[in-house]
């Protein structure tokens, strides 16, 4: 029809004029197709609002599946204002490689290591250290407290271990002399079970280890009058027919006194009586 009338070689859309984008009837117009597409293209410079209006007519216009060829038909600067086209746009990413040639010159050292050896002289000094051990014997004034003894009549309510409290013992001589023990106490053995003959000589630590150091080789010179004992552990003590027993040195006997009381409860001091000189050929 367009080659009958001379108008043109085809019958094209026509995006040139005044666009209705409520109205499905689209323009049409005849052209040379100078594009390579049947369409007659917008005029450069179009106003923003035509700009929109051309974009909603794509939009309806995209169920005829040409979109592509009529956003290729436009210039470049209107399809990417255009929301219809850009999809169709070229993104041309130029992409700089940059070679970086690193050149490693290596040296090579040589060092030269020199060794001295030095030999010191060695001096040994030998120390001999003599050692002198002095014996000190303790010679016992004859009639000096050697040991203190006893045999337990009961011990009601005592510690049945080996640290049991023990006995203290106060010893009073005629001419003033006083000797006092602490609780009489052998620390590996138990001393005060039934029946039991218990002997404390202060050996070997001069009474710290059984508690005679108070009276261990105290003189005693002339009759011992009396004194006391006292039960410092717990319960209460009683000795067999009440004698408590004292061994002099030198030969000069043993003398022998009685509790006043039949037992001794803890912490309460019992008065020695009677006191008896046992001479032992």
């Amino acid at each position: 029809f367009c080659q009958d009338l001379l108008l043109g070689t085809s019958c094209c859309f026509d995006f040139s004029g005044e666009l209705s984008p409520d109205n499905t009837d689209w323009n049409m117009k005849c052209c040379d197709q100078e594009s390579g597409a049947p369409v007659v293209a917008p005029q450069d410079g179009i106003k923003e609002e035509e700009i929109e209006k051309l974009d909603l007519t794509l939009n309806l216009m995209s169920a005829l599946n040409k979109n592509e060829m009529f956003c290729k038909a436009f210039s470049y600067e209107l399809m990417v204002k255009l929301s219809s086209c850009v999809s169709y746009t070229t993104t041309t990413t130029t992409t700089t490689t940059t070679t970086t040639t690193t050149t490693t010159t290596s040296t090579t050292t040589t060092t030269t290591t020199s060794t001295t050896t030095t030999t010191t002289p060695t001096t040994t000094t030998t120390t001999t250290s003599t050692t002198t051990t002095t014996t000190t014997t303790t010679t016992a004034l004859t009639g000096a407290i050697q040991a203190i003894t006893f045999t337990t009549g009961s011990c009601i309510g005592c510690n049945s271990g080996n640290v049991e409290g023990g006995l203290m013992v106060r010893l009073v001589g005629e001419n003033g002399a006083i000797c006092e023990t602490v609780g009489l106490d052998r620390p590996d053995e138990q001393d005060y079970a039934s029946g039991q003959l218990a002997r404390f000589d202060g050996q070997p630590d001069g009474g710290l280890s059984d508690g005679m150091q108070g009276c261990y080789l105290a003189p005693m010179a002339g009759n011992l009058t009396g004194g006391s004992v006292t039960w410092t552990g717990t319960g209460m003590f009683a000795a067999r027919t009440r004698d408590i027993c004292i061994e002099l040195s030198g030969g000069a006997g043993v003398w022998c006194c009685q509790m006043q009381e039949g037992s001794s409860p803890s912490n309460v001091a019992v008065p020695l009586t009677s006191c008896d000189l046992i001479i032992i050929p």
